[in-house]
């Protein structure tokens, strides 16, 4: 995979990912400054 491509999709996963419950609640956590409760979604 040439670098434009893999850049393009590394944003599209990050992206995906981003999305998730246990990623939302990472961000949700940080900003309230507290431990994570992750549930593996």
């Amino acid at each position: 995979m040439n670098q434009p491509k893999a850049y393009a999709y590394a944003m599209e996963v990050m992206a995906a990912t981003a999305l998730t419950e246990d990623a939302q609640e990472s961000m949700r956590a940080f900003l309230e400054k507290r431990k994570p409760t992750f549930g593996d979604r």
